[in-house]
């Protein structure tokens, strides 16, 4: 059945603009080295760095021993299930300052502190944003070593794992289905339970980000319903190299600029505890959303709707389908997008000219050589520099007022890609069918971009509602109207299929 077109009067209540305001990308860290920066480290890197790792290492292997000690004779179950008391638990505050050295070695020589830490009593969980660096375990050791909510991988990483086991961790297993449920379970027997347990620090937002904004905080730490204390990070830096990030400088490089600075800034901020009321008990997203919000007022930063789940699903689906990434989310999609359509117009076979596929890939250079966000000054000497006629026409064509890309137009096609039943809406079933077909997406994420686009629960999606998700979050649209295009595709070879199945079965009659 074909779809039926979702009405264009131009009064829906959800529009795409037509220069949409983007947000910058929290999972990008770029930064550039000036003269100075670059003297200062080779300098530095011939000189301190190398002390400084090796006294770092040393440290590290004393606070290993001393984590293997602390554990010794305990099994698994009883370090998950017992609260660690006596010489035990004060090896770990002791393993915790000797590990705080190793970062007064690495160069944060002092930690700004504004506020006091509460006591479990008071705040069994500790809520720690924002994430962005390998260096965030400074807090961990500051509080004195709380348990930590980790990754069930970390549990048997070489060293590193030794030390976090001995914080006595709550571990999450994300594949698993029911790693949500066991981790808010053990989250909320040791917040109410009369044994001493360690209070439980969490990083809610579950990945790292540049600092630009607060992206949206899990809810599990806020599940138990029970006093939380905000505790935020800073690291105001002239040149940032903490940062560690989905797209940036890896960590080992981050590791080595670091330990060639003089010195390095942490501050950390206690905030007030916060104690759910009744309604944010019973709705632990709007607890973890005013806490959020809470944070973000006292960093003097943004909020914003990106979500680990957005980030890890968009690297994903770029990597399985090789879609264009870039350091926005969108940007040079926007120049493929006329360039493409004009090739395939020269084209009728809507395959690229050798030509523009050239200007593209010098664009793309160019783009990536500056963040992808090239200054004027960089834009104006890549179009002067050489013959660019036909790409600045495709620039013009490319603006609002041309009708060669009608962005709402492809969502539309895309909406009724997904409307299978041809109702005006989409069901769940029709989103997994072409998703999980088109681009290789899990049934579980479908499901949860479902969830997050069905707010009423109503059981389906109008177009109002598709194009609100939309806008919030524009990144997505990339994703659907390439899954348009290859849903296009696999029903095109279905038929080719189907036709020589035919025909050969015809040769055989």
């Amino acid at each position: 059945m074909a779809s039926q077109m979702p009405p264009n009067d131009g009064n829906s209540s959800a529009k795409i603009k037509d220069e949409p305001t983007m947000e910058p990308n929290p999972f990008v860290h770029v930064f550039n080295l000036t003269f100075y920066d670059k003297v200062k480290i080779a300098v530095l890197t011939a000189t301190l760095a190398p002390i400084r790792l090796v006294v770092g290492v040393l440290l590290l292997v004393v606070a290993w021993v001393m984590a293997t000690i602390g554990l010794s004779g305990l099994t698994k179950e009883e370090v998950a299930t017992k609260p660690l008391t006596g010489w035990r638990r004060n090896l770990r505050l002791a393993t915790s300052l000797l590990v705080r050295f190793v970062f007064v070695v690495i160069g944060f020589h002092w930690i700004r502190v504004k506020g006091k830490q509460a006591s479990a009593k008071e705040a069994p969980i500790l809520v720690v944003a924002p994430h962005s660096s390998f260096f965030d375990a400074i807090p961990i050791v500051f509080m004195g070593g709380p348990s930590v909510v980790a990754k069930v991988e970390a549990e048997d990483a070489p060293f590193f794992g030794k030390l976090i086991n001995f914080t006595q961790p709550v571990y999450v297993r994300r594949e698993d289905a029911n790693s949500r449920q066991n981790t808010i379970r053990e989250m909320q027997k040791r917040s109410e339970s009369k044994e001493d347990w360690s209070q439980i620090s969490i990083f809610p937002e579950g990945t790292c980000t540049n600092r630009s904004s607060l992206i949206a905080f899990k809810a599990g730490a806020f599940y138990p319903g029970v006093p939380v204390q905000p505790v935020c990070v800073k690291y105001p830096n002239r040149l940032d190299t903490v940062t560690w990030t989905w797209k940036g400088a890896k960590a080992w490089k981050l590791l080595w600029l670091s330990l060639s600075q003089f010195h390095l800034h942490c501050e950390i901020e206690f905030l007030p505890v916060y104690k759910p009321n009744e309604e944010e008990i019973n709705n632990p997203r709007l607890y973890a959303s005013n806490v959020r919000q809470k944070m973000a007022n006292a960093l003097g930063l943004p909020i914003t709707d990106y979500s680990y789940d957005d980030c890890r699903l968009m690297n994903d689906t770029v990597a399985q389908n090789k879609l264009q990434s870039d350091g926005g989310f969108v940007g040079e999609k926007k120049i493929q997008a006329p360039l493409r359509k004009r090739a395939s117009n020269v084209h009728p076979n809507g395959q690229d000219s050798e030509g523009l596929e050239k200007e593209l890939a010098q664009y793309v250079t160019l783009t990536r050589s500056n963040d992808g966000v090239p200054t004027i000054d960089s834009f104006k000497e890549y179009l002067i520099g050489s013959d660019k006629a036909n790409l600045h026409q495709s620039l013009v064509d490319s603006c609002p007022a041309s009708e060669s890309v009608n962005a709402e137009g492809d969502l539309r096609l895309a909406f009724c890609e997904l409307d299978q039943n041809g109702k005006g809406h989409i069901t769940r079933d029709g989103l997994d069918t072409v998703l999980c077909n088109a681009l290789n997406v899990t049934r579980s994420e479908s499901d949860r971009l479902y969830n997050e686009m069905d707010v009423a629960e109503k059981g389906y999606i109008t177009y109002d509602e598709f194009l609100s998700f939309i806008q919030c979050k524009p990144e997505y649209s990339d994703i659907y109207v390439t899954c348009h295009e290859r849903w296009q595709h696999l029903k095109a070879m279905s038929v080719v299929s189907r036709d020589s199945s035919q025909s050969n079965k015809n040769k055989d009659d």
